[in-house]
């Protein structure tokens, strides 16, 4: 499961893309409890440039890490779920793929 980011990226070493490919898939995600009905999700997504790119276990070039403050309400779903609605935010337009 990931996204395609449909929005232009602008790279740091000076280039743009279209179509990047970003995911939880092989990433650490952390549940911590805070207290009594609070409790922080994080996890953090790789982009690659595409997706071949990431099919072809090729190195992403950038993280995006996600911080979620939770109660236990939010808790009784998929916690992917939470986290990719959170990624798609940080851009205007993705698609599930």
């Amino acid at each position: 499961m990931g996204i395609t980011i449909n929005d232009t990226l602008d790279l740091s070493i000076g280039t743009q893309i279209t179509g990047a490919y970003a995911s939880f898939g092989e990433a650490t995600i952390t549940l911590q409890k805070i207290d009594d009905d609070s409790y922080q999700l994080r996890g953090k997504a790789r982009l690659w440039f595409d997706e071949p790119h990431r099919r072809g276990a090729r190195p992403e070039f950038q993280g995006e890490t996600i911080l979620l403050t939770l109660d236990s309400n939010q808790l009784d779903g998929n916690i992917y779920d939470l986290l990719y609605t959170s990624l798609k935010r940080l851009y205007s337009s993705t698609t599930d793929v």
